[in-house]
């Protein structure tokens, strides 16, 4: 991101009652361009709310929003102009071919004939394009909503559980094109329940629980505090593992191994410092059959922060 980014999607004290329940409470949030920002939340926690509040797809009853500078009260075509956006599962027509739905909304939209083909090519579709839309499978239902949302090219783009359906061939081409858009400048805004994905996915996460906006952080700002990187090792016997986790305790006590099982350990250690573990097990007597990296994840931070535990600017 850059050091002076341009704001393109702003909520202020956004609120929206549904009869007496509150579901969400003075929302506030900003996402920026060249950013892939995730609205992460339990189930219910206002998520879907905020973003159709913002689409004007519900009304709301309090608060601003603008969408890169329009606001969109006031000036709603141009503020939609601006998005593009797949909520829930996406609302085409079964009957028409993947190409003839995206033919139609190139048409509503102004966009050209090449943007149709540019769209189902990006998204991995254009070898079914001619395929009727009923015949898609889930996941193909949810490539072909990006691609009516990609059309126009959007500066702001806006996916609520955009992994629902998708295979993991389909999460990775997912992450690759909301990554080449957000280097080309569009602000992305990706909302889900999903920890692991959001964290592959994701710059920063915005938190929201109980209809409460908690903050927001950078993924590295999330995980710095969530303890030393560690690693699985496993041996050939109880019997070796024991005497690994002696020797290390002598000459790396850095490491504080701990018994995972009685054939594998689990070690406090930053990458760098793999190979000098690795050589004092093997040059000690201590061979492993496996040495497997355990990836830091937020499921401490999101608990924390969601369960009330604390809010982050």
């Amino acid at each position: 991101m850059n050091a002076n980014p341009q704001v393109c999607l702003s909520l202020r004290e956004v609120t929206k009652h549904f009869g007496a329940k509150k579901a969400i409470d003075r929302v506030s949030f900003e996402v920026y361009a060249g950013e892939v920002a995730g609205l992460l939340g339990p189930n219910g926690a206002g998520k879907s709310t905020a973003i159709k509040c913002a689409l004007g797809l519900l009304s709301r009853d309090g608060g601003e929003v603008a969408i890169c500078g329009y606001d969109t009260k006031r000036q709603f075509p141009q503020a939609m102009a601006c998005v593009g956006a797949v909520i829930e599962n996406p609302d085409l027509y079964g009957y028409l071919s993947g190409r003839q739905n995206l033919q139609l909304m190139a048409h509503a939209r102004g966009c050209s004939k090449q943007a149709v083909e540019d769209a189902l090519t990006l998204v991995g579709m254009q070898q079914r394009g001619r395929d009727r839309m009923k015949r898609y499978s889930l996941g193909m239902k949810q490539r072909l909503g990006l691609a009516q949302a990609l059309l126009h090219n959007p500066k702001l783009l806006i996916l609520d559980e955009p992994t629902n359906g998708l295979d993991p061939e389909g999460i990775y081409v997912l992450r690759g094109i909301l990554r080449d858009m957000a280097n080309r400048g569009t602000a992305v805004l990706v909302s889900s329940h999903q920890l692991a994905e959001m964290q592959l996915l994701c710059d920063r996460a915005i938190f929201i629980a109980n209809g409460v906006a908690r903050g927001s952080a950078t993924m590295a700002q999330l995980t710095a505090g969530t303890g030393q990187p560690k690693a699985r090792v496993t041996f050939a016997s109880p019997e070796l593992a024991a005497a690994a986790g002696a020797l290390l305790m002598a000459q790396r006590p850095d490491t504080t191994p701990q018994a995972a099982s009685p054939v594998q350990l689990v070690l406090a250690v930053k990458e760098a410092g793999y190979p000098a573990v690795m050589t004092l097990l093997l040059q000690g007597g201590c061979p492993f059959v496996s040495w497997t990296p355990l990836e830091i994840t937020l499921d401490k931070p999101f608990l924390s922060i969601v369960g009330g535990g604390r809010a982050i600017a």
